[in-house]
């Protein structure tokens, strides 16, 4: 009778043991289905290949709202602007708590608006051509992707973007945008002849007369160089350098725009200043500052003292 009542025991010692390990591997699965992932976290690899194109994408369908997406390192201006985006399309689309968040995990055919340098590919590839001077809002694949590197210039952008999404929604809050859907805007004409510094966040700084400065911290001269090398693969000639104890000097120039680089070695910065040629002189090279003699004259330095006439 004992032995019956200890086998009993065990094999109700069992069937606990397996319950509760039942219990938590359904505890596990809860918690891997509900993890937030943070753009930190997530990179959509595009291996160089382009979206394929639509002929229209709905931003709002089934009343599964489009997701308004930022890149983790916004700047206040554009959030800000995202805000009153969000705020007025909830009221565009018949919607509430329409709130902009950072990008989770990918999902090509998901209908999302991507404001800013959002790592997924749809991003990618418009930033391939966007010049610093340039703000683009278009269609790619299933997303609307708000394009561009000036906060301001951006926030005006996504103003519009609300006219525009006005005039293609229905009485039910949907929206159809056809595929070539697009708005291009552009300023400061000279910051289209500095290439893209790829990996480095620009501020921007008008110096006045029409000349722009971008500044970049954090530069190596190792990276410093290969960016020169970028300004020549973008078209502009090397007119002259100069290295001064370690700080360098590079002043290129095409047709329309001259162009200087500069390193400065105590801080790491790179400073590029862009101008309108017909606006400034290209300095004179060492090589080319001679003194050509004048026939029949001769040459007599004299040195002039000056008086101090201290009366008081």
């Amino acid at each position: 009778m004992l032995n019956f009542f200890k086998k009993s025991f065990l094999c109700l010692l069992v069937l606990c043991m397996l319950i509760g390990c039942a219990s938590c591997n359904k505890s596990d699965d809860i918690e891997s289905d509900t993890t937030i992932v943070t753009e930190s976290d997530t990179v959509a690899e595009s291996e160089g290949e382009t979206v394929d194109r639509v002929d229209k994408v709905d931003i709002k369908l089934d009343k599964a709202y489009a997701s308004i997406v930022h890149y983790i390192d916004a700047d206040d201006t554009l959030k800000e602007a995202m805000k009153s985006f969000a705020k007025e399309y909830s009221l565009i689309v018949k919607a509430t708590g329409i709130e902009p968040q950072r990008s989770g995990i990918y999902d090509a055919d998901k209908a999302e608006i991507l404001v800013g340098k959002v790592r997924y590919p749809e991003c990618e590839e418009v930033y391939e051509t966007l010049r610093y001077n340039e703000v683009r809002i278009c269609v790619v694949g299933a997303k609307l992707v708000v394009a561009g590197y000036d906060s301001n210039l951006m926030s005006k952008a996504l103003t519009e973007l609300l006219d525009k999404l006005k005039d293609n929604v229905d009485a039910n809050g949907n929206i159809s945008l056809d595929g070539t859907f697009v708005i291009e805007k552009s300023f400061a004409d000279p910051l289209f002849a500095v290439p893209v510094f790829e990996d480095q966040e620009p501020t921007f700084i008008e110096t006045g007369d029409d000349c722009y400065m971008v500044d970049f911290g954090g530069v190596s001269k190792d990276k410093f160089e290969q960016y020169c090398n970028t300004v020549t693969d973008d078209g502009l000639t090397l007119y002259a350098e100069k290295n001064i104890e370690g700080n360098i000097y590079k002043t290129y120039y095409n047709d329309k725009y001259v162009v200087t680089t500069i390193y400065t070695k105590h801080n790491s910065m790179c400073k590029v200043l862009s101008e309108p040629l017909s606006a400034t002189a290209l300095p004179t090279k060492a090589e080319d500052n001679k003194y050509t003699p004048v026939n029949g004259c001769d040459t007599t330095i004299t040195q002039l003292g000056l008086l101090n006439d201290n009366l008081g």
